[in-house]
């Protein structure tokens, strides 16, 4: 017995069963995709560092608007591609997905998990120096830093899966 689909899956399974772009087919082509990926968080971090940098001020706040902003806006359109490159596999539930994208998905997000532990630490580290006695740290920094981190996690299983993602297996008919 299947159990009924609400509005949202069914605009999910929608969505993940359109075309892939002929770009995104090879292997070469999502390793780009995820590159961009990183690109777009990557904006993230350094509005982070210029908060840490320059804020409280003016130039910070505009820098992190501008960073942010279209960290959003790019990263937004290029994780969609990922999702319809990967087919949803770590978007949808587990009750829509057969047993090989259950397992790619389990596999992307422990992968995401132990990035993510590591990452934190990082963090750790460094808001720990940036925030030494001696100087007076800027709250904004740390809510930016921690938006940041939060996006990445967020993001981070669809990168994994888009990167690990096999080329599809060519077909008889055409040797």
């Amino acid at each position: 017995m299947t159990t009924p689909r609400t509005k949202r899956e069914e605009r999910m399974l929608t969505a993940v069963q359109a075309e892939v772009p002929g770009r995104y087919a090879t292997r070469r082509g999502r390793r780009n995709l995820v590159r961009a990926g990183i690109a777009c968080l990557a904006l993230f971090y350094v509005s982070a560092v210029v908060c840490w940098a320059l804020a409280p001020s003016d130039t910070a706040m505009y820098v992190t608007f501008a960073c942010d902003g279209l960290g959003l806006l790019a990263g937004g359109f290029v994780l969609g591609r990922m999702v319809v490159v990967t087919r949803g596999t770590t978007r949808l539930p587990d009750h829509l997905l057969d047993e090989r994208q259950a397992a790619e998905k389990l596999r992307a997000h422990s992968t995401a998990h132990r990035l993510t532990v590591l990452l934190l630490f990082v963090a750790l580290f460094g808001i720990e120096l940036g925030m030494r006695s001696d100087v007076r740290s800027p709250s904004a920094a740390v809510v930016v830093t921690f938006g940041a981190l939060l996006v990445t996690v967020a993001s981070l299983p669809l990168l994994v899966s888009t990167w690990r993602m096999p080329d599809p297996v060519p077909d008889e008919d055409d040797a």
